[in-house]
């Protein structure tokens, strides 16, 4: 082979290879817009989905917000029974831990158990089992939702048949942020700061003779959890644990 001929390989391989880089780009980015536009149909479709969901449904603006006492007076649609009251409490606290709630409170006395709250799973978490319906998984994915669990435990039976039951309740609560308060242009850097850099910073305006806000008023970072709805989904789904290990 000569020289000509080799030059000529070399710039068709060069040709041929800069069509492949400017053809591959595109599919990349061809590629990246289209699961985009799936994730975004797949949060359009969540929320569409939520409208009927028990858990995602809060008040609407004619009805009064409820407190977590008054949400946990209504009895669940499912309270599984047992004649030995040790077997349904260890039934029940094992099939509390198997869906990764943390007990808390744990008062045979007053038969009540209650769990740390649990941030609501989000869509890449498919191993936890916490939400149990597709509006759910929406809707804790869109914004940040935590469930508590209480577990009551109380007589069923007379004294010839003398029986206990557990009512689970599973109270969701959604997360507020209190936002700042920005009464300058200069201002805009202290949006997204934490409380305690914020503290320090309206202390330093104090001290200047120009405070950012007031003393009494929540600084940004601020955050408080106000009760949505109970989750009849879930409350079911630990009873039928419940069930479950007392079987086995």
């Amino acid at each position: 082979m000569n020289i000509r001929t080799q030059n000529i390989s070399r710039t068709v391989f060069n040709m041929e290879s800069s069509n492949l880089k400017f053809v591959s780009r595109p599919r990349v980015f061809l590629q990246l817009k289209a699961a985009h536009s799936a994730l975004g149909l797949f949060l359009l479709a969540s929320l569409s989905v939520t409208s009927g969901c028990n858990t995602a449904a809060t008040s609407s603006s004619s009805e009064e917000p409820k407190t977590a006492a008054q949400l946990y007076e209504p009895a669940p649609t499912r309270s599984p029974q047992s004649g030995n009251f040790e077997k349904l409490w260890t039934a029940s606290e094992d099939a509390t831990r198997d869906l990764l709630f943390v007990l808390d409170r744990r008062d045979r006395r007053s038969g009540v158990i209650t769990t740390l709250p649990l941030t609501a799973a989000q869509w890449f978490e498919p191993w936890r089992q916490d939400n149990q319906t597709i509006g759910d998984v929406g809707v804790s994915s869109l914004s940040t939702l935590r469930r508590t669990v209480r577990l009551e435990f109380t007589r069923a039976g007379d004294q010839e048949n003398l029986a206990w039951s557990v009512s689970p309740k599973v109270l969701v609560e959604r997360q507020a942020r209190v936002e700042n308060r920005l009464t300058s242009s200069t201002q805009y850097r202290a949006a997204f700061r934490t409380s305690v850099a914020n503290s320090a910073l309206a202390a330093a305006s104090a001290s200047r003779g120009n405070a950012m806000q007031d003393a009494d008023e929540p600084v940004a970072g601020s955050s408080y959890w106000y009760p949505v709805a109970r989750d009849a989904a879930l409350e079911r789904e630990i009873a039928r644990r419940i069930e479950q290990r007392m079987r086995d």
